[in-house]
């Protein structure tokens, strides 16, 4: 990174302060560590505790913006076009936010936004309570039981700081996307940023730690709790789901979760949520 390159981040985030936390403050004096005489300046730290609750949330509104205004790489479904689909989802989603165990239920500006492929099995989160989903994965997803799980699972990504983490240790050596993305800044490589959030690949104590976050959200509801073990069950066994592959817990995972979720009591489907989700799947193009 160029010396003049570092010195006009600097400018842009010292014209942004009077509109941003503290925390930019610890970000501003980082960059300018890192803008010194050696011919090419390193950063010499940087981790999540950079980044305050607000930052992430800003940071995640932004890397949001960065796949609605993508349509041709990213695809979103039109929301108005799409308002049936969406207002479920969301609402659902939302429910699951509010839950006890979500620690920045209130913090975080939880959405959810769908992706157009159906050759494509994903799903993630990103900072800040952004969760996106592809339509291929939904219309895998065998019922809404499965659909609650996945989104809880997901939400300990955002709601545990992971999804941050993984950008900061990503892209440390090179703050200055980070910190173009978190001033809202349009620059072409935070597409860059965005993919690699999508195509992540968490570590499987992470993905335990998930399970076993999504269980505790999901035991008080009507919904089947078995909903993340028979998804990861049925996915081992039949063609391959790009988020079972990013999303590979420790060896004994399903047992894990059989076991998690015999706790929860209720391991009955109720056909009306397949119904219900059936119904909304084929709204879906």
């Amino acid at each position: 990174m160029e010396k003049i390159m570092c010195i006009t981040l600097v400018n842009r985030a010292l014209s942004h302060l009077r509109l941003t936390s503290y925390s930019l403050l610890l970000f501003t004096l980082m960059l300018l560590t890192s803008c010194g005489t050696d011919e090419e300046p390193k950063v010499v730290h940087i981790d999540k505790a950079v980044f305050s609750i607000e930052d992430q949330k800003a940071f995640g509104n932004n890397l949001q913006k960065v796949f609605l205004n993508s349509p041709s790489l990213f695809k979103p479904l039109d929301r108005d076009v799409y308002s049936q689909i969406y207002s479920h989802l969301q609402s659902t989603f939302q429910t699951l936010t509010q839950t006890i165990d979500v620690e920045n239920r209130d913090e975080f500006d939880w959405e959810l936004t769908i992706l157009e492929d159906d050759d494509r099995l994903m799903a993630f989160s990103a900072p800040g309570g952004k969760f996106f989903v592809y339509t291929g994965l939904l219309k895998y997803l065998s019922g809404e039981h499965e659909l609650v799980a996945l989104m809880a699972h997901e939400m300990y990504y955002s709601d545990a700081q992971e999804a941050m983490e993984v950008l900061i240790d990503e892209f440390k050596s090179v703050p200055f996307l980070l910190g173009d993305i978190f001033l809202g800044n349009e620059i072409e490589e935070a597409k860059d940023v965005a993919e690699y959030m999508r195509d992540f690949t968490y570590a499987p104590v992470q993905v335990d730690a998930g399970d076993q976050y999504a269980l505790e959200i999901i035991c008080p509801f009507q919904y089947n709790p078995g909903g993340l073990s028979q998804l990861v069950e049925r996915s081992s066994e039949s063609i391959n789901v790009d988020w079972i592959e990013k999303r590979t817990g420790t060896v004994d995972r399903i047992q894990k979760l059989i076991l998690s979720q015999s706790s929860c009591g209720n391991l009955e489907d109720d056909p009306t949520f397949s119904q219900r989700y059936e119904v909304l799947i084929n709204t879906l193009p």
